[in-house]
C-alpha cells in the first residue's frame, strides 16, 4: 500500500500506466522500469510501445518502479510468456 501512495505522489507510477494500458504486443515485465529507462534517454520511439505516457520524473520514478515490478513478475510473466493482455 505504502509502494503504490509512494509512486502516485512522485507525478504517476510507470508500473501502473504500463499494466493499465497493456495490450497484447506491449511490454509487460518490468514494464514500468523499461518506460522509465527510456524516458531518461528521451527515446520516443521505444516509449510509443507501452501506450501510455511516461512519468514526469522518471529519475525519481525508477527505483519506485524496480521494485514494484519485481513484486508484480508473477503477475506480469504469464501474459507475456502466453501472448496475452493484462486483465485486472
Amino acid at each position: 500500500m505504502a509502494l503504490v501512495v509512494v509512486c502516485s505522489l512522485n507525478g504517476g507510477c510507470a508500473t501502473y500506466r504500463s499494466l493499465d494500458t497493456a495490450t497484447s504486443d506491449s511490454p509487460k515485465v518490468f514494464s514500468g522500469t523499461r518506460m522509465d529507462i527510456h524516458a531518461i534517454r528521451n527515446d520516443r520511439v521505444a516509449l510509443l510501445k507501452f501506450n501510455a505516457v511516461p512519468p514526469k520524473y522518471p529519475w525519481i520514478d525508477l527505483p519506485f518502479s524496480f521494485i514494484a515490478d519485481f513484486f508484480l513478475l508473477f503477475v506480469t510473466v504469464p501474459p507475456a510468456t502466453q501472448g496475452g493482455v493484462f486483465e485486472p
